[in-house]
């Protein structure tokens, strides 16, 4: 990643107060949950301070990246769209995720 320490402190903040929350919803069955079994390139450990970095590091917030957290909870396809056979995230949560992943971006590109 591209941040400052500085910058990465406060989107790790960020993240653990507007981002997890959304992740964690419906325990097993939501995203943090089914992630942490699931045979998927992303793994989730359950603890923010350690899946924020590896997000980070392994591009899920990567802005019009097909892999992307963002490209998958916004899709219309439902083969691609996540959570798979649920119901989909609501717009207002989306338009959360995709302001932090904006902004997260942005800053990357400063640097």
């Amino acid at each position: 990643d591209k941040l400052s320490d500085a910058d990465r402190k406060v989107f790790q903040e960020r993240f653990t107060k507007e981002i997890w929350p959304l992740l964690q919803r419906n325990g097993k069955d939501g995203c943090v949950g089914c992630h942490a079994k699931a045979v998927s390139s992303l793994k989730f450990k359950g603890d923010p301070a350690k899946d924020f970095p590896m997000m980070l590091k392994d591009g899920f917030f990567l802005p019009d990246d097909s892999g992307s957290v963002l490209t998958r909870v916004a899709s219309k396809d439902k083969t691609m769209r996540m959570p798979l056979k649920k119901d989909p995230w609501a717009k207002a949560d989306i338009d959360v995720l995709a302001t932090f992943v904006a902004d997260l971006d942005k800053k990357q590109q400063k640097k």
